[in-house]
């Protein structure tokens, strides 16, 4: 009996369960344990951590509980936006303009900003996705319209101002916007405004701390993004031409 409890012990000490068990607040406290002797008083340290994730957890509860149900409406239209675009559900983003009059309960204003740029480069790039050509350039304008006036027009008095990760969201933001309208100029055929937009990406990577030391490899993203339009866009044309004379 002897050997067979000094043959479990090894098991007992060990900071890793093996698989397929449930983490319980007995067994985690099993891995903080002293291996000296199983006579010893257990460590109250696992019980503190459990305690102390428990508060935060509680705390975050109540956070996200307290907030302005427009806040919480913004975050999940914002949330649903991104998973639209990305499974390429475009007829269902394109509802989304109601989230845009939910970011005027969004605070600090810097965030506003950047959930603002997001969503208008994801609807834009929707609508340019369904052939709607018009609301599409006018989306992205609008996004780009409101990059500028964070960066012109916002009061130096407001905090936000001077943060350096709301700066680089914003850049690395609107730089999908200028890539985004330059597809949608080439769909337009307007060749000279898409040339356009590649300057101005050009100019906001060189100005950018944070872009700047991927010049190369976000232009050389950039040209080959807009090549690979290019070729759908002529196959596209291609496949148009052979269906109206089959008929």
């Amino acid at each position: 009996m002897r050997r067979a409890l000094l043959s479990l012990r090894p098991q007992a000490r060990r900071g890793l369960l093996p698989a397929g068990r449930q983490l319980t607040p007995s067994a985690a406290s099993r891995g903080f344990a002293s291996p000296s002797s199983s006579a010893q008083a257990p460590s109250k340290w696992p019980k503190r951590l459990l305690i102390g994730v428990s508060v935060l957890a509680a705390a975050k509860y109540l956070v996200h509980a307290q907030e302005a149900p427009e806040k919480k409406e913004c975050r999940r239209l914002l949330l649903l936006g991104k998973d639209c675009v990305e499974k390429g559900d475009v007829n269902q983003a394109t509802s989304l303009p109601t989230a845009i009059k939910s970011l005027k309960a969004v605070h600090p204003i810097s965030a506003r900003y950047v959930a603002g740029v997001k969503l208008m480069d994801w609807m834009g790039e929707c609508y340019h996705h369904l052939g709607r050509y018009e609301p599409a350039e006018k989306l992205f304008k609008k996004a780009i319209r409101l990059y500028e006036k964070y960066h012109n027009e916002l009061p130096d008095q407001d905090p936000s101002r001077s943060s350096k990760r709301v700066v680089a969201a914003l850049d690395m933001d609107v730089s999908n916007v200028f890539l985004h309208y330059a597809q949608l100029m080439v769909s337009l055929e307007r060749d000279s405004e898409a040339s356009l937009m590649r300057k101005r990406l050009v100019e906001l990577v060189r100005s950018s701390p944070v872009m700047q030391i991927q010049e190369a490899n976000t232009l050389d993203q950039f040209d080959d993004l807009m090549a690979l339009h290019a070729i759908r866009k002529e196959r596209r044309r291609k496949r148009g031409e052979r269906h109206d004379s089959s008929f």
